[in-house]
């Protein structure tokens, strides 16, 4: 099973999100990317938390272009039409995220992705909550939908799909796993995220086994487990947080 990181990225400066509706800052996208390749993770996924409106795409894009890493770089959010993906050429990274393209009908962006770098380097991102009953998270329309509204078509298009859990994200409470079936995604190309953290460290106690997991708090729960052992995301919340131009 592979084991990888999220680190939410916008306007230069990297972020880990708690929740759904809390975000704390980690410093800058180079110095980040420089601490979590000490623990050869399989890969870091790049996220830009951009909903209806986006005004630093060339910015962050020119900023991903100069990045250097050794661990494999997946990178998404804000690739919505076609132009956007002529500004993706000469990027760091292997493979792409895409999610509000999961809910159009027309899947032209997604075939043109395939064109360009291969069936294999499309990743979906469905982001969900199952508090009252199961939702998906549209960003272009920054709300909450059914999942009917999701495109079966573009699914089928996605070489692995992210499942991630908004309610479980930077905590201990875990993943959902009832909400797999559920959505109908085949075990052979499902990644989970949020709340997986206990998971990982207890990767051989695993009854449903995915594909691959992404730990969302990885950096808290890595730069803890350097020093001594894995500790509650709970316990390392409640100090004070520094950021990694701060030497975390």
């Amino acid at each position: 099973m592979r084991v990888g990181t999220t680190l939410l990225f916008k306007d230069g400066y990297c972020y880990q999100s708690y929740g759904w509706n809390m975000l704390r800052p980690l410093g800058a996208l180079q110095n980040a990317l420089d601490h979590l390749d000490k623990y050869e993770l399989d890969e870091i996924c790049i996220l830009r938390p951009v909903r209806n409106n986006d005004y630093t795409y060339l910015k962050d894009i020119e900023e991903l272009r100069n990045a250097k890493s050794s661990t494999p770089l997946a990178f998404g959010g804000g690739i919505r039409n076609l132009n956007h993906i002529e500004l993706l050429e000469g990027l760091p990274v292997e493979r792409f995220v895409i999610s509000s393209a999961l809910f159009n009908k027309n899947t032209a962006l997604i075939k043109r992705l395939h064109a360009k770098y291969g069936e294999q380097s499309i990743v979906g991102f469905i982001p969900f909550a199952n508090k009252t009953q199961l939702q998906v998270f549209n960003s272009l329309k920054n709300c909450f939908q059914s999942p009917q509204s999701l495109n079966e078509s573009a699914l089928k298009l996605c070489d692995e799909v992210v499942l991630h859990d908004c309610d479980s994200e930077g905590d201990y409470t875990g993943f959902k796993l009832e909400v797999v079936s559920a959505l109908g995604i085949k075990k052979n190309k499902l990644i989970i995220s949020g709340g997986v953290s206990d998971m990982a460290r207890k990767e051989k106690s695993i009854v449903f086994e995915p594909k691959s997991i992404l730990i969302c708090s990885c950096f808290l729960l890595l730069w803890a487990w350097g020093f001594s052992s894995w500790l509650p995301v709970a316990a390392i919340r409640s100090r004070e947080y520094e950021t990694l131009e701060q030497g975390l």
